[in-house]
């Protein structure tokens, strides 16, 4: 594939669509519905399901899955270059069928679901008549998959489900929901969990307590759910007894960029509206734009907008050209831990230009504040996936052949001299006396050679 930074004609026409459209009719829906994700709400359905029958009908629907599942089949650029239009409004990916948590469960669920998975779980949800549930996090070990204490134990005929799940992904809504829970004490640490599809509905689930996210205009939709001896039949179990890790990674990683994408178009459109304030507000004897500190607000946003923009989209390239969530996989930690560095600095420039209005809860940039903490948490907290990159940058990497580096100066500077000696001396040119005792193993390379 070249590498190459236009969009083809036919997906830029679609974007182009894409953004009018939540501009001029989506984002209007955030401040009359209560929470989008709420398909029991009689109003949110008559307003949401005629803009979501409009984004069938253009063949946007979805496009996180294949065809065969009811989905557009976009690539992972185009997928990202269309929640990066969908930022700007939390109904936006409602309204599109790729809203969090539902587009992550269902992509693994029509990977590694069976048949009658697909048909019972799969084919409602991407119809958008119910909501789903990622239930990970624990109150104990967070989001560290090796230390889960919620466990499922084998009785005849399926599984007893005993634990609790901390900030259970859209509880509040979920017709179903998949649960990681430990199976098996003795397995290697990342064999010992399984993933279960649990209806909600099932006796012995609890919920505790709603809780919310960031400002959250929509009111608490994720949960603290207690799971007291939940009967789980064997053919809710996805994938194999064991395999719940691997599924969880899988389920993740574009996720992730998913998220990512959504972030980048919410701070386009803040830098946006920086934009536009700082030609538009009088300060002093002449405009705030013409005042270099918020010059420099300007000028800084912009490149780290467009930085990040560069990582995720070469993220999602290597995605598609590769197939391989692990090959990428340093590249998605990269993205995830610098995404909420990057959206708290353009929330706060962006609130800074409109002076007490941008602090005030009349504009958008607090709520874009508190969003950059819920993200540098979200999908594992962003120093995991500091630690994640630096190891795989560090992995393989040969160290120092001695107590100096291995480009230490005195040492290439002996080589130099070891290599071309034969052509500085036909010369006349002098070597420095203490080139052959420059750095240890090289002054004695270079004193052997001349011998």
């Amino acid at each position: 594939m070249a590498w190459d930074f236009e969009t083809p004609p036919e997906l830029a026409a679609q974007l182009s669509w894409v953004r009018e459209f939540v501009a001029d009719e989506v984002e209007l829906l955030d401040h009359v519905i209560g929470n989008p994700h709420d398909t029991t709400d009689p109003v949110r359905n008559e307003l949401v399901r005629p803009l979501q029958e409009e984004v069938r009908r253009r063949g946007l629907w979805a496009a996180h899955l294949t065809r065969v599942h009811g989905g557009a089949e976009f690539d992972q650029v185009a997928f990202v270059l269309l929640n990066e239009q969908l930022g700007r409004s939390r109904a936006a990916p409602v309204v599109f069928g790729c809203q969090a948590p539902d587009a992550g469960n269902q992509e693994i669920l029509s990977q590694f679901g069976s048949p009658g998975q697909r048909e019972r779980f799969l084919v409602p949800s991407v119809a958008g008549d119910i909501a789903t549930c990622f239930a990970v996090t624990e109150p104990t070990g967070g989001a560290d998959p090796t230390r889960y204490r919620t466990r499922a134990d084998k009785v005849s005929g399926g599984w007893e489900l005993h634990g609790r799940k901390w900030f259970a992904s859209g509880f509040g809504y979920a017709g179903w929901a998949l649960v990681m829970a430990t199976t098996d004490d003795t397995a290697p640490r990342h064999d010992r969990a399984t993933m279960f599809i649990l209806p909600t509905d099932l006796p012995g689930i609890r919920i505790e307590r709603r809780v919310a996210s960031g400002m959250a205009p929509e009111g608490p939709i994720h949960a603290f759910v207690t799971f007291d001896g939940v009967h789980v039949p064997d053919d809710l179990v996805l994938g194999s007894p064991g395999e719940g890790f691997r599924l969880m990674q899988q389920r993740l990683g574009r996720a992730r960029l998913a998220l990512a994408a959504r972030m980048c178009g919410l701070m386009r459109w803040a830098f946006e509206l920086m934009q536009e304030r700082a030609v538009s507000r009088e300060v002093g004897p002449g405009l705030l734009g013409s005042q270099q500190l918020a010059q420099k607000a300007i000028a800084d946003t912009w490149t780290d907008i467009e930085t990040f923009r560069l990582l995720l989209l070469r993220t999602a390239w290597r995605l598609d050209r590769d197939d391989d969530l692990r090959r990428a996989r340093a590249d998605i930690s990269a993205v995830k831990s610098l995404l909420p560095e990057v959206l708290n600095k353009v929330a706060r420039r962006a609130a800074q230009l409109h002076g007490s209005l941008g602090a005030s809860q009349e504009m958008p940039f607090v709520a874009m504040a508190a969003q950059a903490l819920s993200v540098g948490v979200a999908d594992g907290p962003s120093e995991v996936h500091t630690q994640a990159l630096a190891r795989a940058l560090l992995r393989g990497i040969e160290p120092s052949p001695d107590l100096f580096p291995s480009y230490h100066l005195p040492r290439r500077r002996a080589e130099a001299y070891r290599r071309h000696r034969a052509v500085i001396e036909r010369f006349g040119r002098v070597i420095p006396e203490d080139v052959s005792s420059a750095s240890g193993e090289s002054g004695e390379r270079l004193a052997t050679s001349s011998g």
